[in-house]
């Protein structure tokens, strides 16, 4: 790896926990913030899954776990609204473009962090600043970058202007990204990741408790404002490492809902009910910046083309996410590249599919490669992600390329980015999204593999908040799940 990304991920990585909370049945949660009245339940809905959480900072998060956290115990200038794509105000009254460079956001008033203390603009500013400054390779931080300062008139502290330094059409969906979330600039080190050990000082619709590496608790704060009242006074997630121990809870009954685990695991007596979420399973490939095969194009293209034989999905942009454009090619296999030896190839173990698919892609690329299967090795030359973005906009699914460019091909990939992000019309921006996902299949360092839906259990004692059904608010931004939604029938 890249030093710097080398070191982004270790400091997650020494700041991050595994979510995993063992839950019996009848046991009580008696955890608050300090200002608030015990929240005393008999037993927390339970979610069990095989996706871990890396990190309880949310200016770190880098995988669909963390950010789910995030999403969960903190609160965003804005939001994104599942099934319209609509930007709706979170801790914001309301934001709106005041000039072409000028981004101004009014605060609520009525808003404090589990600490007691209020949340003001300065935190907001502070808290921005710290994802900034922080910059952890692979974070959202990166969406924000088109940031010149940010000002809170004196007239008006209840509001803060984010000066840009071009027009950015996706700023708005950048302030709903988890390095956007609001912590207390009194208690958060501006230059350091929050300990892992220690309860976050936040405002969003759950508060957390870290106990320790295999415990957290996620306990309705009585005191939020914002679009996600939780509907459960306590949720519960519980990582699993094995499936064995998955299939003790669920024969023990200890379990509400299970996502992110093999459906072999889910019992089909009627326990659970599924669930599905259209779209949201998204299978790529993508190269270790630190690879030295990444440098050789031939290699890249091969494991481009060869891969058309099982790709499903033809865009790194997946259906559903704006401008999508088919740029990767389906179904022949391609003549022989000329290429040769060894290639690494990584995958979630843990997580339904995964190990299916990684053997589908090393069979497409052989013989060519010899294609040698490492699971949870962070060093593979090529990683197979089951990825959802922060939130579902061409920018955060391209993510990955355009922080990641080629060497020698940087100033052209940043042009393409700062070109779809300054587009101020629909037709303007769909050609320049088009543009830079040819760019994307050219350099090839993002792959495509498939997208298909994605299913989770619940048992028949599980239900959803009725508040705006339509568009699904138990879940996030990009099909992560919102617990704020999930509640006991």
């Amino acid at each position: 790896m890249t030093r710097g990304l080398r070191a982004g991920l270790k400091a997650a990585a020494l700041s991050g926990i595994v979510l995993a909370v063992a839950v019996a049945s009848g046991c009580t949660v008696d955890v608050t913030p300090e200002d608030d009245p015990a929240a005393v339940v008999e037993r927390p809905l339970t979610v069990a899954t095989f996706g871990r959480v890396t990190t309880t900072d949310p200016a770190a998060a880098t995988d669909t776990g963390s950010t789910i956290y995030a999403l969960n115990v903190f609160q965003r200038l804005m939001t994104v609204q599942v099934g319209t794509g609509a930007l709706k105000p979170d801790a914001a009254t309301d934001c709106w473009y005041i000039d072409e460079l000028t981004y101004s956001c009014g605060i609520r008033k009525n808003l404090s962090f589990t600490n007691g203390n209020d949340l003001t603009a300065s935190d907001v500013k502070f808290s921005i600043e710290r994802a900034r400054a922080l910059a952890v390779p692979g974070s959202s931080a990166r969406l924000l970058d088109t940031i010149e300062e940010m000002i809170i008139p004196e007239d008006d502290e209840w509001r803060i202007d984010f000066k840009l330094k071009q027009h950015d059409r996706a700023f708005g969906y950048a302030l709903a990204s988890p390095a956007a979330s609001i912590v207390d600039e009194s208690v958060y080190n501006a230059n350091e990741l929050w300990p892992q050990w220690q309860r976050p000082s936040s405002s969003g619709p759950f508060f957390a408790d870290v106990s320790n590496l295999d415990e957290l608790r996620l306990i309705r704060y009585q005191r939020y404002n914002g679009p996600y009242w939780p509907s459960t006074p306590a949720v519960s997630l519980k990582t699993y490492s094995t499936p064995e121990a998955l299939d003790r809870a669920v024969a023990t009954r200890t379990v509400d809902v299970l996502w992110r685990v093999p459906p072999g695991r889910v019992p089909n007596d009627g326990t659970f009910e599924a669930e599905d979420l259209p779209g949201a399973a998204v299978q790529r490939l993508v190269w270790n910046p630190d690879s030295p095969r990444r440098d050789d194009a031939a290699v890249r293209e091969w494991v481009r083309d060869a891969t058309g034989t099982i790709r499903t999905l033809d865009s790194v942009v997946p259906e559903g996410a704006g401008f999508s454009a088919a740029t990767f090619s389906m179904g022949d296999r391609p003549e022989a590249h000329g290429v040769s030896g060894e290639l690494t190839l990584g995958f979630d173990s843990r997580l339904p599919g995964q190990a299916e698919m990684a053997d589908r892609v090393k069979t497409a690329l052989e013989p060519e490669l010899t294609v040698r299967l490492v699971g949870d090795d962070p060093d593979a030359d090529v990683r197979l992600r089951l990825t959802q973005a922060w939130t579902n906009t061409e920018l955060a699914w391209l993510q990955p390329y355009v922080e990641f460019p080629l060497p020698g091909r940087e100033a052209a990939v940043r042009e393409l980015e700062l070109a779809f992000r300054a587009a101020e019309t629909l037709p303007d921006a769909e050609a320049a999204a088009q543009a830079l996902q040819e760019a994307a299949a050219a350099d090839a360092t993002v792959v495509p593999l498939a997208q298909a839906d994605e299913t989770f259990w619940k048992t028949p004692g599980v239900g959803f908040n009725p508040v705006n059904i339509e568009h699904q608010n138990w879940i996030g931004p990009c099909w992560q799940l919102g617990l704020w939604g999930f509640t006991h029938v």
